[in-house]
């Protein structure tokens, strides 16, 4: 129902997303009621109609479109010329797009808005807000969730040196920042 409803005040309002190549419109329908939960909570319920907002990735695949969500997003995994999305909650799904479709997204994101993705080796690519142990002995990295899961992945040697040195080389940046001020 697309028209007011009179005993609770509430409209809905249908946005049109169309993607690219897509044959048919998608239709979103999204409550609006009094208390204005639309405005406050405008990037959480819309889809956004550019091509990607500070906290989703939009893909679009035909007649199929895919939203992640960044801010839960833990890692991404290829699996062929799949890759796998590991939320938080423990929730994870599949998308057919490659890591380097990905990888290539989240590039373009960072031009307009910061984000802590970093791309490490063939296989992964991981939030860095989430590592708390690079292990290169044991040829591991330790991601820890916000709801306090603990991941492990492994990966190469080099690969967990070059994070090594990225990490120490911006946090060395920061550090002499911070002290010429």
């Amino acid at each position: 129902n697309f028209f007011p409803n009179p005993k609770k005040n509430v409209f809905f309002f249908v946005f049109v997303l169309r993607p690219p190549k897509a044959k048919k419109d998608i239709l979103f329908n999204f409550p609006f009621n009094s208390q204005l939960d639309f405005l406050f909570n405008f990037n959480k319920t819309m889809p956004s109609s550019f091509p990607d907002s500070p906290h989703r990735l939009i893909l679009s695949l035909h007649d199929e479109l895919y939203m992640i969500d960044l801010v839960q997003t833990v890692y991404f995994m290829a699996v062929d010329h799949y890759t796998h999305i590991y939320y938080a909650s423990g929730a994870h799904f599949m998308v057919p797009f490659g890591l380097s479709r990905i990888e290539e997204r989240l590039t373009l994101l960072a031009v307009h808005y910061s984000h802590p993705f970093l791309r490490l080796g063939r296989k992964y690519i991981v939030n860095l807000s989430s590592v708390v142990n690079i292990n290169t002995t044991k040829q591991q990295l330790t991601l820890l969730t916000h709801t306090g899961k603990s991941i492990s992945l492994q990966i190469s040697k080099p690969v967990l040196r070059d994070l090594i040195n990225t990490l120490n080389t911006e946090h060395t940046t920061i550090h002499n920042k911070l002290s010429d001020k």
